[in-house]
């Protein structure tokens, strides 16, 4: 039987251009799913990120006061000023640490489901990543500032005798251990004063670039 080989031909190329266009379909739909997926995900993490700011806020605001009622409290540690009855009442607040729960849900996904390639823009992807990692450094201040709270404040607090005070009869701001803590916490509260702004700043920054591309 004699071939028609143009006929054979012309289908061939009917059946590649047809599987060329299928793929270039089935392509264009993953792109475009991908791209929806990506808006998502940003969508998410603005969402995060404003919920970060929030708190940050919040925490600045603490460890502002904090630092002020230690500067307020350092002259009447092992001296008799006016107001002490009042400078009590700081020590007992400065025991309250800090605690900052980041919003990072949306970056966890991102990492644990493998979706964290579907991000196209590098230098985002890139501070992304960065940024999760400043929370590291703040979550590591804020640890210190727990433990030092619980391994001394605690114990001092603890162990107080707490009739004498009430009764007028033991003044401890004069005690050397509580002039100690005082002076090691103030350094402690500064480190995590500026390492709560720099998150801060860290999540401004990709905030601004994550509405950028949402």
């Amino acid at each position: 039987m004699k071939i028609n080989w143009r006929y054979a031909l012309g289908e061939i190329v009917i059946v590649i251009i047809g599987i060329s266009i299928a793929f270039a379909l089935n392509n264009w739909a993953a792109r475009s799913s991908d791209r929806k997926t990506e808006k998502l995900y940003f969508r998410n993490l603005e969402k995060d990120l404003n919920n970060d700011l929030v708190s940050l806020d919040q925490n600045l605001q603490k460890l502002q006061q904090d630092l002020q009622d230690i500067e307020v409290l350092v002259p009447h540690l092992g001296r008799t000023l006016a107001g002490r009855d009042t400078i009590y009442r700081k020590v007992f607040s400065l025991a309250e640490t800090v605690a900052f729960i980041p919003e990072d849900a949306t970056y966890h996904t991102l990492v644990n489901s493998g979706d964290f390639k579907l991000i196209s823009d590098f230098e985002l992807k890139s501070a992304v990543e960065k940024h999760y990692r400043q929370y590291q450094q703040l979550d590591r201040q804020y640890e210190r500032r727990d433990n030092f709270s619980k391994n001394y404040m605690a114990d001092f607090f603890v162990n107080l005798d707490y009739d004498a005070i009430f009764a007028g009869q033991l003044d401890f701001l004069d005690n050397k251990r509580l002039r100690n803590m005082v002076f090691s916490l103030r350094g402690i509260v500064s480190y995590q004063l500026n390492a709560a702004k720099a998150a801060k700043e860290s999540a401004e920054n990709l905030l601004a670039a994550v509405l950028s591309k949402a």
